[in-house]
C-alpha cells in the first residue's frame, strides 16, 4: 500500500459468536498465531510494516479466541467439513 498504512478494520474482523479471526479480503479464518504467515501468503501488497502493524493490534486487542481444534464451523457451513 503505497503512502497508506493498513488499518486492522480494513483486513480482519472478529467474530465474537465462533471467537475466530476473520480476513474481511478473502474471507479466511486465520489462526491467530498464523496471521502474518496468511498476510504474507495472501496480500502481497502488504508492506512488512502493515503486516507488523495488523500483528500488534490484534495482539493488543485481548481477544477471547478459540482453540483452533475447537472452532464449529457455522451451521450452513458444516456440509463442507464433515
Amino acid at each position: 500500500m503505497a503512502n497508506q498504512t493498513a488499518t486492522i478494520t480494513e483486513f480482519i474482523d472478529y467474530s465474537s459468536e465462533y471467537e475466530v479471526l476473520i480476513c474481511r479480503v478473502c474471507q479466511f479464518c486465520i489462526n491467530p498465531a498464523q496471521v502474518n504467515r496468511h498476510l504474507l501468503r495472501h496480500h502481497h501488497s502488504l508492506s512488512r510494516a502493515d503486516r507488523v502493524n495488523l500483528m500488534d493490534t490484534i495482539s493488543e486487542c485481548q481477544l477471547v479466541l478459540a482453540a483452533a481444534d475447537s472452532v464449529k464451523a457455522p451451521g450452513h457451513l458444516e456440509c463442507y467439513f464433515s
